[in-house]
């Protein structure tokens, strides 16, 4: 979407930074990630309380003269729970928090669901984390104690499409939730040892090697990404004086550019010197403050997009 009502050439910088998606011209001097990262993975498990319902969905296709395959009814198994504040529903609250959190937190690695923890970002990870977990099996625990009476009580709300078999028991149910995280360490293609040929060795430490180099990309890209995103819809947001936003609009950039320097793994000084740029020129006033003063909040908005400019000089583009 094009910025509007951009003032003082806001509107050329924004319009030339959207032209296609940009990659960071990466500083890669050290791609020795097993020095610097690990591998986590965020595995987390929570009954659906929901389940198709073949008989209801034949009924339905057959009151309608429709295909079998024209719809699916899939229903609720507890009903009662399926609204928020329910203790299922903080379970699922608690799951989404947790995973959100992960993702803010870790660059992306692979297609298997790892993702690269940098060594300046784990012990905030972790005692986070370890947060998220207590909130997680405190909720379960709650949904566990309401579980069997709550099963029986579904007879009421289901009436003819209550099952029995519907409800696994409650050493069964316990089973549905699970809250993993898994630290792995980073694939060292130096320390790779296997009793194979010496040529195949050294083929799979350049696989290593090259998948290391890719994933380092990889993982810049998308820290760059985060930032130029935020801070473009920043100057978008605040260019037109009628439009409202909300104080996620500076609390999200605030969050990224704490995080940020703890994900540059390889210690780019240009994103460094971006979230410093940030923090000094669009974070340092409240969204209060930007609502009530129209042109403290259009001098912000200039800064946006200059920043947004500046970040063009450290970009390419996509390939």
């Amino acid at each position: 979407m094009q910025p509007r009502n951009l003032q003082h050439g806001q509107q050329g910088q924004v319009a030339r930074s959207r032209q296609s998606r940009k990659i960071p011209k990466l500083n890669t001097r050290d791609t020795s990630l097993s020095r610097k990262a690990m591998l986590v993975s965020l595995k987390i498990g929570v009954w659906s309380a929901s389940k198709f319902d073949k008989n209801v969905s034949d009924e339905v296709a057959q009151e309608k003269n429709a295909s079998e395959d024209a719809g699916r009814y899939r229903k609720h198994l507890l009903p009662q729970f399926a609204k928020d504040g329910s203790s299922l529903a903080k379970v699922k609250q608690a799951a989404t928090a947790a995973r959100e959190f992960h993702y803010d937190n870790t660059l992306p690695w692979s297609q298997d669901g790892s993702r690269i923890l940098t060594k300046a970002n784990y012990f905030q990870y972790v005692e986070k984390m370890r947060k998220f977990r207590i909130d997680f099996d405190t909720a379960v625990s709650v949904f566990m104690d309401e579980y069997p009476k709550a099963a029986e009580e579904a007879r009421h709300f289901l009436g003819d499409m209550y099952r029995g078999g519907d409800y696994p028991n409650p050493a069964a149910m316990a089973s549905n939730f699970k809250f993993d995280n898994i630290f792995l360490p980073f694939p060292d293609a130096q320390d790779f040892r296997v009793d194979i040929t010496e040529d195949e060795v050294n083929e799979i430490k350049k696989t290593l090697k090259a998948k290391s180099a890719e994933a380092v990309t990889g993982a810049m890209r998308d820290a760059w990404n985060r930032l130029y995103e935020a801070v473009s819809h920043a100057a978008e947001k605040l260019s037109n004086p009628d439009d409202i936003f909300r104080d996620s609009l500076i609390g999200n950039l605030t969050e990224l550019c704490n995080v940020l320097p703890r994900l540059n793994i390889t210690e780019d000084q240009y994103l460094d010197q971006m979230c410093t740029e940030v923090r000094s020129k669009l974070t340092a006033h409240t969204p209060k403050e930007l609502r009530k003063d129209p042109a403290l909040r259009n001098n912000v908005a200039t800064d946006a997009a200059g920043i947004v400019n500046m970040m063009q000089s450290y970009m390419g583009d996509q390939k």
